[in-house]
């Protein structure tokens, strides 16, 4: 990856699988991307059975996806 706004589709997708793997309902998702030096971000929010999920990805930039990195912050735990 080379620019924030490609990591957002792989954030995206990487973090609604994990809820749908736990059979919990997915809604809306939203985000925002920027880089700094050579490090890709995306801040990400999703709604997930009426809650709102904070996530954070990011990236070297010109690293492969499998290299990513995510952190979620569920309030549910």
């Amino acid at each position: 990856m080379h620019q924030a706004s490609e990591l957002v589709p792989w954030c995206r997708q990487e973090t609604e699988a994990r809820y749908v793997g736990r059979g919990e309902k997915i809604y809306q998702w939203s985000a925002s991307y920027h880089d700094r030096g050579s490090t890709l971000y995306v801040d990400g929010r999703l709604r997930v059975e009426g809650r709102d999920v904070k996530v954070e990805c990011r990236i070297a930039r010109g690293a492969r996806e499998r290299y990513g990195a995510i952190n979620i912050r569920d309030p549910k735990g």
